[in-house]
């Protein structure tokens, strides 16, 4: 009998655990904070409960005022705010290994340090772009392009510019991604089809010279404190010996001022570069959107290419990568071989941005330990799109973090997926706003998606919205563009919605999982190119069914499972509905694979059938989230911050914001949890977990009653309280900018385990 009882017993510790609620267990950091903090006052959280992230980088100006500006706005925008971590990068002439550079960033993690505010330091190679290329100049990055001409009197000519490109990574530097060097490499004479296009199976070889015209030229860098230095080069020239029925195609490459993504020295560098970041006495490094420079693939006919990366293709598929480029990008559309090559190309850009992001994890988790914060997302270009495959290959989910990460619009689907995946609480967004208000706003917005935001400086492409901040001297607009954040509205808010985490671990929860197939997507030889079924995802979405996005490369690494029961899930995420969108045969196989014959309770649909899917997530029980109609200009969608959002270990979070009120709206309503009713009344936020028919855990802005079985609690003056059962016992947060005021009497009663958590400062935004 007393084995009986003991089984039970360890079967609900163990589905507690698996829904996400808080344990008792002293390793868990949300535990650990409310143990090891009680009867202490608090100005800012562990990272390990919630990173609360700004983002700041050096600027060539920095260096030339001897720092004065940047040291005024980590005085003004740190010491008294919210935040618990900064990230910080160089968009400057000075490199990473450079003299001044290390200088400043030994002095800036001091200051840090002496703020309680942990300090992570970009470590991305192409900051140090000139070390690497001093050290092995032969490993440049290549760019291949494929040109064809038809003849005249048995001549062909052609001509193609490499252009150069710049992005975060050399804005305010002396150096863009410029061509170097160029050449003609191959050249084929291929018979034509009737229809005038190239007959790729009838080529031969044909030699090919080429005159190279290098263009330079500087512009002013982003920051105006000097000029950066820019270059095309034009590849040109005539063959001859091309037959009437003929035409010539020209493979035509150009070497980059950029390291070779193949190159063998550039992991070992990267380690190199995060070991010195250590020594500079940073807690941690970071890679700021790793991946190929920039390149927009106008034509789809421009490839990345470099000799390591033409072995590693060689070794992959057993085929010549300048043999195929032509095939690649005019071959005809739906050959079984344009295809396969392709699929090659693209894998290899995804297994190789992969191995680099892995190494870069492990590396920062083996320098500076196991509870480093690995900051930055793997996303470039925000959205699923060809910038994004060819940057890094759609490796998003495969980058590994210990948080969700995203930038900018990046869609939340994805970013639901990826909490999943890494088990991180919420998803971290960076975003950008013109003004204060427009951050508060922000704010609620990703807080209703289930996220939390990376602070940028205010900015927009909109330079009338900027105005203000552009007619300022560069040293007060420099300050004011991140400190303006700390304006009153916007500091409530951030403070308000980190409340739910003091007492939750869990991701939201989302009842269906859409699975894009991964080499469709990428193959512009086939119907499925640059489609990842972003239409009936926000179908889903708009009528409250929620979708975890993930590509159908995860079914091969382990990323699904089945539960006891049959249902397919990631992490502590189940999935009632799973929705199969364009899979190849080899990915089917591989969902196959993870069921392996056994009953699957998860039904199983394909991407047409949105309102049978819809029908069975209304009669399955499956949670429905706030419907999500609202559009940014880049498309994404979201919900509003008016509704209630429902996490995986069933807690209900409500959030009330409008433009109105920045601060949050007054909620005064019974909230569901578990199927008890607990009566609210609170303003902006307002959490509750109900576990064995009790009350376990709330978390409210401005709480100034709340009602359920048991707890009972009214105060005069509205807080902000978190309070959560930890082994039984209730433990508190109490919220508040007062140092020195005594813990009100009505929270005392409730329980003698509190932590003050002070607010920040609230600085008064520029007029």
């Amino acid at each position: 009998m007393k084995l009986s009882v003991f089984f039970v017993c360890c079967c609900a510790v163990l589905q507690q655990t698996a829904r996400g609620a808080v344990s008792s267990s002293a390793s868990d950091p949300l535990v650990r904070f409310h143990l090891e903090n009680e009867g202490r006052t608090v100005r800012r959280l562990p990272v390990g409960v919630l990173p609360e992230n700004v983002f700041w980088w050096f600027t060539t100006r920095d260096f030339s005022d001897g720092m004065k500006t940047f040291n005024r706005l980590v005085d003004e925008g740190l010491a008294g705010s919210t935040y618990n971590c900064v990230t910080l990068s160089l968009r400057c002439n000075p490199e990473f290994g450079d003299r001044e550079v290390r200088s400043a960033a030994r002095d800036f993690f001091g200051k840090t340090r002496a703020a309680g505010v942990k300090a992570y330091m970009d470590t991305d190679p192409r900051i140090a772009r000139r070390e690497f290329l001093s050290r092995w100049p032969k490993e440049m990055q290549g760019v291949a392009a494929v040109v064809m001409a038809t003849p005249t009197n048995g001549c062909a000519s052609f001509v193609h510019e490499f252009k150069d490109a710049e992005d975060h990574m050399t804005s305010g530097t002396a150096v863009s991604y410029r061509p170097l060097a160029a050449r003609a490499q191959v050249a084929f004479a291929v018979k034509r089809k009737p229809d005038g296009t190239p007959d790729l199976s009838r080529r031969r070889p044909i030699g090919v010279r080429a005159d190279v015209s290098m263009k330079k030229w500087h512009v002013p860098t982003e920051d105006g404190a000097g000029r950066m230095e820019r270059s095309s080069a034009t590849v040109s020239g005539t063959v001859s010996g091309i037959d009437c029925d003929e035409m010539l195609i020209a493979v035509l490459v150009a070497d980059y001022h950029c390291i070779d993504v193949f190159s063998p020295h550039l992991i070992p560098f990267a380690r190199e570069l995060m070991a010195r970041c250590k020594e500079l006495g940073a807690d941690g490094a970071m890679h700021d959107e790793w991946g190929f420079m920039p390149d927009y693939l106008p034509d789809l006919r421009t490839f990345w290419w470099s000799p390591n990366m033409a072995e590693a293709y060689r070794k992959a598929s057993g085929r010549n990568l300048m043999d195929d480029f032509p095939l690649m990008a005019l071959g005809a559309k739906g050959d079984s071989e344009r295809s396969a090559s392709i699929g090659a190309f693209m894998k290899l850009i995804l297994d190789r941005n992969v191995e680099i992001e892995r190494d870069f994890y492990d590396t920062d988790k083996r320098l500076f330990g196991k509870d480093v914060y690995v900051v930055k997302h793997p996303t470039w270009h925000c959205w699923i799109c060809p910038q994004e495959y060819f940057h890094n290959g759609l490796n998003w989910w495969q980058a590994k973090r210990d948080w969700a990460q995203g930038d900018e619009v990046t869609a939340f689907y994805v970013l639901t997926a990826l909490s999943k995946k890494w088990d991180s609480p919420v998803w971290l967004n960076e975003g950008y706003s013109a003004t204060p208000e427009r951050n508060t706003f922000r704010v609620w917005t990703y807080a209703m998606c289930g996220g939390r935001q990376v602070y940028h400086c205010l900015y927009s492409g909109d330079p009338k919205e900027m105005e203000k901040y552009v007619k300022m001297p560069w040293e007060e607009s420099r300050v004011r563009l991140s400190t303006d954040l700390l304006a009153p509205d916007c500091v409530t808010a951030q403070s308000r919605v980190r409340l739910p985490s003091l007492v939750s671990r869990a991701p939201v929860d989302s009842p269906i999982v859409f699975v894009f197939g991964h080499e469709k997507l990428v193959d512009w030889s086939g119907d499925g190119w640059n489609d990842h079924g972003k239409a009936q995802i926000c179908d889903l979405l708009a009528d409250g069914w929620w979708v975890d996005a993930y590509p159908a490369s995860e079914f091969r690494i382990g990323t699904f499972s089945l539960d006891g029961d049959g249902y397919l899930r990631v992490g502590r995420q189940r999935y009632h509905a799973v929705m199969l969108h364009q899979l190849s045969d080899g990915e089917r196989a591989a969902f196959d694979s993870v069921v392996k014959g056994r009953t699957l309770k998860t039904r199983v649909f394909g991407s047409d059938d949105i309102d049978a899917a819809k029908s069975h997530l209304a009669c399955s029980g499956a949670v429905r989230q706030p419907c999500a109609k609202g559009k940014t200009r880049a498309g994404a969608v979201y919900p509003e911050p008016d509704g209630t959002l429902r996490l995986i270990d069933g807690t209900a979070v409500r959030i009330r914001a409008s433009w109105e009120c920045p601060r949050g709206l007054p909620i005064a309503e019974q909230i569901v949890s578990g199927g008890v009713k607990v009566l609210v009344a609170a303003e902006g936020v307002a959490a509750v977990r109900c576990e064995n028919g009790e009350v376990a855990a709330l978390a409210c802005g401005a709480l100034s009653r709340i009602e359920g079985p048991g707890i009972s609690l009214s105060l005069e003056k509205p807080e902000d309280v978190a309070l959560v059962k930890i082994g039984g016992v209730w433990r508190g947060v109490w919220q508040t900018a007062d140092a020195a005021a005594p813990l009100p009497k009505p929270l005392e009663a409730v329980t003698p385990h509190w932590i003050r958590l002070l607010m920040p400062h609230q600085a008064s935004p520029s007029r």
